[in-house]
């Protein structure tokens, strides 16, 4: 799998937009 690496930052992206509201 080339494209984990992708996946992996569309996840981090992912979870810090979805906890920015309670930092």
């Amino acid at each position: 799998m080339e494209n984990y690496k992708e996946l992996l930052e569309r996840a981090f992206k992912a979870m810090e937009n979805a906890y920015a509201p309670y930092s």
